[in-house]
């Protein structure tokens, strides 16, 4: 007879939205539990392995199956969670433009299913990690996905044994900007956000359709943007929220915390 383990492993997550005025007072809150999806298990699972032990504390990194596993091609990482990502889509999207999305929390989501943009370049900028990410020269101007803060060794993003907390706060000209893809602009209905490890590309749009096509209030296709036709690389965590209206009055500070 085999061991029973009556305490397993259940990775849970819970998500913090809140959008503060100029004043620091709280405009709107939505706090809900989320999804860990297959991906993240799955990077989850890898990050305790190792790919060999040598004399000493062995390096942090296993081999790791390529999510297009037809390209027949292996990565090796030591992935953390880095990012958070928004987005319009998901089933609770009310908002007459950009209409009702479809996604919901399962494990088997992929990715965002209509992302938009948190961020801004002009030309001329570099960032660190460019060449990591395969630029070369003047890298792309639309960023994704931002990094989320630092944890530092504090009851804040520690508040137990058993939980860390990722959080990011997009300030008053993020996400809610006058380069906005499609026609949100400076009032962006957010309702929905992902988690995503440093294996993701924050240049690259997080939708797993590709193309991503952008349309405007009739519906009709503005521009198609490169997605990916699967699984987005780094995704871990997914969470769908009530419209949380995103615009230059306000910040939303998102807070994402995984209890192990």
């Amino acid at each position: 007879m085999g061991l029973i383990f009556r305490d397993p492993l259940d990775i849970k997550a819970n998500v913090i939205c809140i959008l503060r005025d100029r004043y620091g007072m709280i405009v709107s809150k939505y706090e809900s539990h989320n999804i860990v999806v297959n991906l993240g298990r799955l990077q989850a699972r890898n990050m305790l392995g190792c790919s060999s032990y040598p004399t000493g504390n062995p390096v942090p990194a296993i081999t790791l199956e390529e999510y297009a596993i037809e390209r027949n091609e292996v990565k090796v990482g030591n992935y953390k969670i880095r990012y958070i990502g928004v987005g319009v889509g998901g089933a609770l999207q009310s908002q007459a433009y950009p209409g009702i999305g479809s996604k919901t929390e399962r494990v088997t989501v992929n990715g965002l299913e209509r992302p938009v943009l948190f961020d801004y370049k002009a030309a001329g900028y570099t960032f660190t990690g460019m060449a990591e990410k395969g630029y070369t020269g003047d890298p792309p101007k639309r960023l994704w996905l931002a990094q989320v803060l630092p944890q530092q060794n504090t009851t804040e993003y520690f508040p137990d044994n058993y939980k860390i907390r990722f959080k990011k706060i997009f300030n008053y000209k993020e996400i809610s900007m006058v380069n906005q893809i499609g026609e949100y602009g400076t009032q962006v209905p957010v309702t929905e956000v992902g988690l995503f490890t440093s294996e993701a590309d924050p240049y690259r749009a997080p939708a797993d359709a590709d193309p991503y096509i952008v349309k405007d209030m009739n519906g009709d296709e503005m521009e198609s943007i490169t997605g990916f036709g699967g699984d987005v690389p780094g995704l871990f965590a997914y969470n769908v929220t009530v419209p949380l209206i995103k615009t230059p009055l306000v910040t939303l500070e998102i807070i994402w915390e995984i209890r192990t």
